[in-house]
C-alpha cells in the first residue's frame, strides 16, 4: 500500500488561515518559473522566527 495522498489545496489554505509567512522550492517553484518539468509534491519553507513556527504547527494540525 502506498503513502496516503495528501490535500495540497487543503495545507494551503491552512497555511494562509492561520497567516503563515513561507515559501514554495522545489518543483513547483520551478513549475511556476516556467520549467518543463511534472512534480507532484510540494515544498515549502517557513519563515524561521517562533511565532510564525507556531502558527506552522497550528496550520499542520488541521491539515494532517
Amino acid at each position: 500500500m502506498g503513502p496516503s495522498p495528501v490535500d495540497l489545496e487543503g495545507l494551503l489554505r491552512a497555511l494562509a488561515e492561520h497567516e503563515v509567512s513561507f515559501i514554495v522550492v522545489g518543483g513547483v517553484a520551478a513549475v511556476l518559473h516556467g520549467a518543463p518539468t511534472t512534480t507532484f509534491d510540494l515544498d515549502i519553507v517557513p519563515e524561521q522566527s517562533e511565532a510564525n513556527l507556531d502558527r506552522t504547527r497550528s496550520a499542520n494540525r488541521v491539515v494532517t
